[in-house]
């Protein structure tokens, strides 16, 4: 027993102490007098003694009951699944096959690239999109260690952390099954299409979006240009809403700035206006680029009650009108124009929902998946050998999907480098006797480490078919969330079982 700082910081290095010396690391027990007692109580000297001698009984009453317990070993597969060909999954399968490790991309779509194939120029690195993404390309389908599946998607996952079975069909029902160690979801996001906004629809080709300017900005025909003399763009459309999408898209402003950009290079006499609520340019030179872009076009304010207004008033060649209150001017603005480009954010690709249910990891309130911890692992889902990367969790710019995808890499590497895997002694122990196969552990464990199974009963003359629940002990954590669900009392947390809780509990009230 040692009575002293943080367990997280310490816990392990004592356990390593222990084990050199011949000692079971389950029979070490830390007692958190610093950060439960004289941090918390600094100024009320006799307290926090009287307090730290009671956490120092109450442990000692429990480390009279602790048992050994041991770490079971299983072989982990050197394989990695990439579930997205966007340009993040195809980093981070480049960064795994680098390394040595046999590594799969599933692509739903019958090319790699995703959004890429429909870009220009890249923001903020100014690149022509189609030749930074054939150079990735290029490099993917010449590595000996990525196999692609084009048209392809999941149809099954099954197993844990090191060893995975995967089954994957493609768009003529063909099942290919792969067994792997870890997976990387890099399923990317999709423009939001504003149908009904801003006269945005069939009827008006000249209302489009930023992803449909841009794929006008790359095709060789210019001739699109001719009798267009104003622009119009507005940022923030259906975004950062009271309801509906609430969240900010942050790559919006950016690339709005770079299309107007081009096209003052490609049609210097353009007039540009640019109606916006906020930029969010985060970055020094993000900020000299927005700054260089105010000296080439109009830009005006609007509020989120104030919405501008447009209306279509000729039909060959189209012009509408656009009204607006300019909140810095506090007046209201009228003027023509012969396109409207609209901003709209990113959102989740459809179907996240079926994925995230196969992987049983989670999705936050907007559909993007959600991190373990946005701060403490911001990689990593709270399925153990399960990583994130790019837009499959949030918005975000080319470089950053491309560190987020060498980070999730990175993650995953540690694991598939290891040739084994160690598997906790602190984990869940269900009764089977006793166990009446109700399903609320399975329904509450937030590592989806618990698993109803049928079982067969020989009862007298008949069989009877039950349910019993089973901990995966590669997935378990030992958070006891199943212990404290169970109505049965049936699930008992090793190392915490309920005779060692109690002797704390008893050790506490004999002294007061």
């Amino acid at each position: 027993i040692v009575a002293s700082c943080t367990p997280r910081t310490h816990e392990s290095l004592f356990q390593e102490t222990c084990v050199e010396g011949g000692l079971n690391k389950y029979l070490f027990e830390m007692v958190n007098i610093r950060d439960q007692c004289s941090w918390v109580h600094m100024n009320e000297y006799e307290f926090a003694t009287e307090k730290a001698k009671d956490l120092i009984r109450m442990v000692v009453a429990k480390a009279r009951l602790l048992k050994p317990l041991t770490e079971a070993k299983l072989d982990i597969t050197p394989n990695a699944l990439i579930i997205g060909g966007g340009i993040s999954g195809m980093t981070a399968a480049l960064n795994l096959a680098c390394q040595g490790f046999q590594t799969y991309i599933v692509e739903k779509k019958n090319k790699l690239g995703g959004n890429l194939n429909d870009l220009n120029i890249l923001y903020p690195i100014h690149e022509e999109s189609s030749k930074f993404l054939n150079e990735i390309k290029n490099k993917v389908e010449k590595s000996k260690n990525i196999q692609v599946f084009l048209s392809s998607n999941l149809k099954e996952i099954k197993g844990f952390v090191g060893n995975y079975n995967v089954s994957i069909i493609d768009s003529e029902k063909n099942v290919q099954d792969l067994k792997v160690g870890t997976i990387i979801v890099a399923t990317g996001a999709l423009e939001l299409k504003p149908e009904g906004l801003f006269q945005y629809g069939e009827k008006n080709k000249n209302v489009i979006t930023q992803l449909e300017l841009e794929k006008k900005l790359k095709g060789d025909d210019k001739s699109w240009l001719n009798g267009i003399d104003r622009i119009t763009v507005i940022l923030c459309v259906n975004a950062r809403q009271k309801e509906g999408i609430t969240y900010c898209s942050n790559v919006c402003c950016g690339v709005s700035l770079k299309n107007i950009s081009i096209l003052k290079e490609l049609k210097p006499e353009l007039e540009i206006a640019v109606l916006y609520r906020d930029f969010q340019m985060a970055k020094k030179e993000f900020e000299e680029y927005y700054r260089d872009r105010r000296k080439e076009s109009m830009f005006l304010r609007y509020d989120l009650e104030g919405q501008p207004e447009i209306v279509k008033i000729n039909e060959k060649p189209e012009k509408y009108q656009v009204s607006i209150f300019e909140t810095n001017l506090q007046d209201q603005l009228q003027f023509e124009t012969d396109l409207v480009v609209l901003s709209t954010p990113m959102i989740p690709p459809e179907n996240l929902q079926e994925l995230a249910k196969m992987l049983k990891v989670p999705l936050d309130k907007n559909g993007f998946f959600l991190e373990a911890h946005v701060k403490l692992r911001p990689l990593d889902f709270a399925t153990e050998g399960i990583f994130l990367s790019g837009c499959a969790q949030w918005p975000k710019n080319i470089q950053d999907s491309i560190s987020q995808a060498n980070g999730a890499a990175g993650r995953a590497s540690r694991i598939l480098s290891a040739k084994t895997i160690k598997t906790s002694g602190l984990i869940a122990e269900v009764n089977q006797e006793r166990c009446i196969g109700c399903g609320k552990c399975e329904s509450v464990c937030p590592y989806n480490a618990i698993e109803l199974i049928e079982e067969e009963i020989e009862f007298e003359d008949c069989t009877i078919i039950t349910k019993k629940s089973y901990v995966n002990s590669a997935l378990c954590k030992g958070c006891g969330t199943c212990g404290a669900q169970c109505p049965n009392s049936t699930i008992v947390i090793k190392h915490f079982s309920f005779e060692q809780i109690n002797a704390m509990i008893r050790a506490l009230s004999i002294n007061n």
